[in-house]
């Protein structure tokens, strides 16, 4: 019985702790909507602000959970490999994850990503 309270409690402990994690605001957006500004810190140095570029070009915001894995790293290589295409259309391309900035410059210098990585790190 005392094997079986032991148990119960390694389960139950990190279901509370989540249960009580601050949920993520929801947002109604549909295609088409316009995203809602932000900003954050940029691989290229500074910060990117997304109404800098309203009005002025196309903007592609490609989300990646985490750098240096594999799915990523193939995603972030398919945008590298289109980025002559986003750039004949006038399209600024950023990858954003939740990586810190340095992480996420080392993983663009390792793929030689030509576009910029934001961090979303300082949010969460």
């Amino acid at each position: 019985m005392r094997k079986l309270s032991i148990l119960l409690a390694a389960v139950l402990l990190p279901a509370a702790v989540f249960a009580q994690a601050p949920q993520t605001p929801h947002t109604n957006l549909k295609v088409g909507d316009m995203a809602p500004d932000f900003t954050l810190p940029s691989t290229a140095g500074g910060t990117v602000k997304l109404s800098d570029f309203r009005g002025k070009a196309n903007v592609v915001l490609a989300f990646f959970p985490a750098a240096f894995t594999g799915g990523c790293t193939k995603e972030m290589l398919a945008y590298q490999a289109s980025i002559a295409k986003f750039e004949g259309a006038e399209t600024k391309v950023f990858g954003i994850s939740a990586d810190n900035t340095p992480s996420q410059a080392e993983f663009a210098k390792q793929l030689k990503l030509a576009f910029p990585l934001l961090s979303d790190f300082a949010r969460r």
